[in-house]
This record gives C-alpha cells, sequence and structure tokens, in this order.
C-alpha cells in the first residue's frame, strides 16, 4: 500500500505547496492594491462578493457537471451500438 501512494506523494505536495504560494502572493498583491486604492473600493467589494457567489451559483446550478455525464453517456451509446448483423460496431474515438 505505501509503495502505490509514492507516486502521489510527489503530487500532493507540489499541489499543497503551490496553493500555499498562491495564497501569499495573492494576500501581498491585496495588500499592494489597497495601499493604490484605498479602504473603500475593498469594502464594497466586500458586500458585493456574497452576492455575487450566490448568482454565480444559481446561475451555473451543476451545469457543467451534468454536460459531462450527458456526454459521456452519449459516447458510450455510440461505443456499444449494434449492426444489423447483431455484431458490435467498431467505432472510433471520435
Amino acid at each position: 500500500m505505501k509503495a502505490a501512494l509514492r507516486p502521489h506523494f510527489k503530487k500532493y505536495v507540489l499541489l499543497t505547496f503551490s496553493s500555499l504560494l498562491l495564497r501569499v502572493y495573492g494576500q501581498i498583491y491585496r495588500l499592494f492594491l489597497l495601499r493604490c486604492f484605498g479602504a473603500e473600493p475593498f469594502g464594497l467589494l466586500g458586500m458585493i462578493s456574497p452576492f455575487y457567489r450566490l448568482l454565480s451559483l444559481l446561475i451555473t446550478m451543476g451545469l457543467p457537471t451534468a454536460f459531462v455525464r450527458l456526454i459521456a453517456i452519449e459516447q458510450a451509446k455510440k461505443k456499444h451500438r449494434l449492426d444489423p448483423a447483431g455484431q458490435k460496431k467498431k467505432s472510433s474515438s471520435w
């Protein structure tokens, strides 16, 4: 089991460090913008952000996931169609 997790460990570490690095960079950039524009625009952004997130959630409502699922179902149907002789058709991947 330990050997099975070893190849994925490097990927997890890389994702963790890149996430931490991006958060630090985001905070530094946010401080820079705060000094340039002042506190008022950031207060307005803080008031608008929850509404924006709710609106984007309501607009998408899981549509990308549903589209991917429907496409996978259609591709599976095309792959397993039978020809008139009762044998499975060989179809290309596209």
